[in-house]
Formats: C-alpha cells, sequence, structure tokens
C-alpha cells in the first residue's frame, strides 16, 4: 500500500471539440509546458515510473506538446501505455494522416484509446475512418482500444459499437461479456468499459447510491498516478473528483517529482486513501456521526463526496487518527553497500554481439544451454538461442510486468514482478508460469533476481523522499534475511552470479559493478557496451548483457 506513482498521465489542454452530456472538464486556452513536462519526466525516471500516457481535452488539439513529450519519453526508455482521444478531432483525412504518421515516428508505440459510448457525439463512419488510418500507419490491427461510459444508456452504446464494426466489415463480439471487442480479418480493437461515476453533469444521468458498497482497492485502478494538468499541477488520481484542490500534490512547474513524493506525506487525504482506504475512511466517518444518504459502489463518486459534503472539522479529525504513523516490523538486518579498498576499473572485451528482436528488455537468464529474456510491461519470457539469436520459445508471465526470472532447481524459478510488488516461485506448465508461492515486498518494487544456489538476491526500489534501493538477501522460502542498502549505483537493475561473486548493472550510469557478498564490498566495475543497460546473465563463462532496447553482448571479464 501508499502511494507509488506508475505512470505519468499528461492531460496537455482541455480543449475539445465536442461536447459531450457527462463531461465537466472546464475549457481553457491554456497548454501545458512542453519543457517542464521533459524536464519532469527525467526527475520520474530516476523515481522508477516507467509509464506515459496522454489525455485531455483532446490530446491531438495541442500535437506540438503530444509529439515532443512522446519522443522525449521514448528515448529516456519509458512505456506508453494509451493516448485517450475523440478520434474524431480531425477536419479532413490529410490532416489526421499527417498527424498519425508525426506522432507515429516519435516512437510511440502504445493504444490509442477512442472514447465511444452514447455521451459522446459522433458519426461511426470519421470514426471507422480513424481507426483504419491509425491501423495502416502502425501497422498493428490491435493499435487502436475503445473506452466507452458503462452503467448508462448501456443499449445505445452497443448499438453505437454495432455500426462502428460494420463500417469496418468486422462483428461487435461480448459486449455483455467480461472480454469485448471488435473483430474482424485484420483488425481486433480491445474494449474497455468505464464504470460512469455521477459526479457533476452525470449525477442527472445515474443515481449514485446503488445500494451496495465499493470493494476496497486503494485505488489502485484510477489511482497511483502522477496526472498532470495543464496549468502544471498534479494529481494523485485520474479519477472523477480530480476537481478538488485536496487531491493536488505539487505543481511540475516549481516542485521536483521527488518534491511531489515529500508532499503526498504532507497531504492527510491523500495519505490515508492510499494507506487506509476509503472504506477504512467511511467507517471512522460513521464512528464519527456521519450519516450517509445511502451505499454506493462507486469510489470517485465517494471520494467526491466526503471532499464536498463532509464538514472539514470532522474530515481531519478522521484523517488524523488513520494516518498515525504505522511502524512497520522488520527483523531483517541493515546492512550498507560499500566500496573496497582497491575498487577500480575492471578489464572487458566483446567476445561479440548477437542479434536479438526488439523489444522493452529487462532480465537475463542462462539456463545451461539457452537464454532467457525478460520482456518487461506486457510482454513474454523469450528462450533465445545463443548461436543465432532466434526466439525459439516464449513462456507466459505470472502478471503485466516481468522484470527477471532465476532458476532454483530442476522445473523451479522465482520470479519477480514489478506492478505487483512480489516475487514468485513458479514452475513452468505448458508455455506458462504457474505460481507455487509469493512473497511481497511491498512499498517496495522488485526488479533484478538471482538464485546463487544457496540464496536469494532480489533488487528493489522504494519510492518515498527520493526512490531508496536495497538488495534483499532471501531464503529459498522468500524470507527476508538481510536488507542491504545502496547509495553509490544509481539505479541498480540486474543480477547476475559467477560463482563467487554478485554483478548488478545500472540503468543510470550504464556501468556493471562486481560485488563480494561475503562482506558486501564493491570490488570494481566497467563500463558496459550497451546503451540502457538491464538484463545480466553468466553462462559458465562470460557474462552476456543487453539494454532496453539493445541486443545482446557476449563479455569476457579480465581480474
Amino acid at each position: 500500500m501508499g502511494f507509488k506513482p506508475r505512470e505519468i498521465l499528461f492531460s496537455s489542454t482541455t480543449a475539445c471539440n465536442l461536447a459531450c452530456a457527462h463531461c465537466d472538464i472546464k475549457r481553457s486556452r491554456t497548454v501545458l509546458s512542453k519543457n517542464s513536462a521533459q524536464k519532469f519526466l527525467a526527475q520520474c525516471r530516476s523515481l522508477g515510473v516507467k509509464r506515459v500516457g496522454f489525455t485531455g481535452g483532446e490530446p491531438f488539439l495541442a500535437p506540438d506538446f503530444l509529439c515532443g513529450v512522446a519522443s522525449s519519453a521514448a528515448e529516456k526508455g519509458f512505456t506508453f501505455n494509451r493516448i485517450m482521444t475523440n478520434a474524431v478531432w480531425w477536419p479532413d483525412e490529410a490532416r489526421l494522416n499527417k498527424s498519425l504518421v508525426r506522432l507515429r515516428d516519435t516512437g510511440y508505440d502504445g493504444d490509442i484509446c477512442a472514447s465511444v459510448d452514447a455521451f459522446h457525439l459522433r458519426h461511426p463512419k470519421k470514426l471507422a475512418r480513424f481507426i483504419e488510418t491509425a491501423v495502416s500507419v502502425w501497422r498493428r490491427p490491435d493499435v487502436v482500444s475503445i473506452a466507452c461510459v458503462a452503467g448508462a444508456e448501456d443499449k445505445k452504446t452497443e448499438n453505437i459499437l454495432k455500426a462502428i464494426a460494420d463500417s469496418l466489415g468486422a462483428r461487435l463480439v461480448g459486449f455483455n461479456s467480461g472480454h469485448p471487442r471488435i473483430k474482424g480479418e485484420s483488425l481486433f480493437i480491445k474494449i474497455l468499459k468505464i464504470e460512469l461515476a455521477p459526479v457533476g453533469k452525470a449525477s442527472a444521468i445515474k443515481n449514485a447510491w446503488d445500494g451496495k458498497w465499493f470493494k476496497e482497492d486503494y485505488c489502485k485502478g484510477p489511482g497511483n498516478v502522477f496526472f498532470v494538468l495543464p496549468d502544471g499541477s498534479v494529481k494523485s488520481c485520474c479519477g472523477y473528483a480530480t476537481d478538488s484542490k485536496t487531491l493536488t500534490i505539487g505543481n511540475i512547474k516549481r516542485d521536483s517529482a521527488s518534491d511531489i513524493m515529500k508532499n503526498v506525506l504532507g497531504n492527510k487525504f491523500v495519505s490515508a486513501i492510499f494507506n487506509s482506504g476509503l472504506t477504512r475512511i467511511r467507517t471512522r466517518l460513521q464512528h464519527l456521526g456521519v450519516k450517509f444518504p445511502g451505499k454506493t459502489s462507486s469510489h470517485c463518486y465517494f471520494c467526491n463526496y466526503i471532499l464536498t459534503k463532509v464538514p472539514r472539522k470532522i474530515l481531519n479529525k478522521c484523517l488524523s487518527v488513520l494516518i498515525l504513523a504505522v511502524l512497520i516490523a522488520s527483523a531483517a538486518m541493515a546492512q550498507e553497500l560499500k566500496a573496497a579498498r582497491d575498487y577500480g576499473l575492471i578489464p572487458t572485451r566483446v567476445v561479440r554481439e548477437l542479434a536479438v528482436p526488439q523489444g522493452y528488455h529487462e532480465g537475463l537468464m542462462h539456463d545451461g544451454k539457452d537464454i532467457w529474456l525478460c520482456n518487461g510491461e506486457g510482454g513474454k519470457v523469450w528462450v533465445i538461442d545463443k548461436a543465432s539469436g532466434s526466439v525459439t520459445s516464449m513462456i507466459e508471465p505470472v502478471a503485466s510486468f516481468t522484470e527477471a526470472v532465476t532458476r532454483h532447481s530442476e522445473g523451479v524459478y522465482y520470479t519477480t514482478e514489478w506492478y505487483e510488488n512480489k516475487v514468485y516461485r513458479v514452475r513452468i506448465e505448458g508455455g506458462r508460469m504457474v505460481v507455487e508461492a509469493a512473497s511481497s515486498v511491498s512499498p517496495a518494487h522488485p526488479a533484478g533476481v538471482l538464485w546463487n544456489g544457496e540464496k536469494l538476491f532480489v533488487v528493489a526500489w522504494t519510492r518515498g523522499f527520493g526512490t531508496k534501493f536495497h538488495i534483499l538477501e532471501m531464503d529459498d522460502k522468500m524470507k527476508v534475511l538481510k536488507k542491504i542498502r545502496i547509495t553509490n549505483i544509481q539505479e541498480p537493475d540486474h543480477l547476475a552470479w559467477d560463482g563467487r561473486n554478485l554483478w548488478l548493472t545500472s540503468w543510470y550510469t550504464r556501468r556493471v559493478y562486481k560485488i563480494d557478498v561475503a562482506n558486501w564490498e564493491v570490488l570494481g566495475y566497467f563500463r558496459s557496451p550497451v546503451s540502457k543497460t538491464t538484463g545480466i546473465t553468466w553462462d559458465g563463462k562470460n557474462l552476456w548483457l543487453t539494454g532496453t532496447y539493445g541486443d545482446l553482448y557476449e563479455i569476457e571479464v579480465g581480474n
């Protein structure tokens, strides 16, 4: 728990060519500063934030910002989530094609998510033309997704989606199931349903108090983002209650990303939401005598309600109780990684460079024959032939952002998942990782993982007053035995074991460090030949390295 931003979501402008019945966004000519956003990107990268998205208003009406920031994000190694668009902002097809080609050429490879439902007025044929053009420009059948408001006028929304599918020569599948989509011969459009929160104008469309309480998720859905508005202000979520000043945690025009993380700790309401949850806030308010009109299943509505309807004095009293410091017991012995007396440059030689398919490369593992390569957010684990660089098979990971995998014994592995804040022990069945056990390292995010035959080592990033880095020394049951604080290596990432010493990569410094785990001393380092160095493994003779977008490099290490 706790506020752990996973994404920067830029709302560069509130300008829009539509006027939807449920939308409360206040129109303004203000456009977010591209320079401020690019500076903020660099600061967030050092905090461990790895994903970027865009919304509005209509983001395509601020094309210089959209393309400039997308290009900077790609250069800095961010992954892209999605661009939210109404998809009918373009006056003619020449403008549409030019705009999409320009965006593609920045390196943007995320989703383009069109808002389509009964409340967004548009012509299905024009939206279908947008989809066809985007698919053609990116040469991806799934580059466009659709987000639709659910919980009101659903039948009208279904009919609009059917009309779009007909215009594309495709069909709408499973609208009332958990996985709606539009499928065609060379087209696949995922449909995301977003529950309508009856806030502002939408309060006349749907009854807020629907008779059941929301399920607690510590605002995992719309929360845990840096939501940056056109004036530079930053919110802790992108939900329907963001008009409230209480949810403001800083401004990128004056605050650094680290400063904003500090501001979160001083914001009683935000701290309580992400640490205690809205359910505990609700029950505490009830204990203080607050009576609600009913039950609501909408997190956003309830958040907005208590910010606008509950007397501030009562709310502050509630929050003061909930944000009392919680001391986290830890049996782990703290230690700090230090440099050895004879620390220095280690001689190395590149034996060969092996071209591999492009992905978002993270950890490596040598299994005695082949090299396994983890592909980060949304990617699978590849098994790569060392001779040719070809992918011989793929393994489905446990969750959505696999950092690394290491072999424990025959058929048994450990793997780390960044967004889940967990280390898993798994076995491989039918090309899929099957979980046997899991261990949370929350609030830290786990990166590299390595089993050296006796102990498990995990690189952990913990956000707060500047990101803190540790190596966790664990037993085979994933119980933490020791925490080694890393202060002299920025953005430590992945691990390898050469039979005697640990090797640790640094994405930030492009260095690889040799570590004596008996004394926790850095014995030396060498400069990596690949930019944005991530994965590392030992094949019994030489080290292998890769980078976020790099190939594989075999490295001979001297004394």
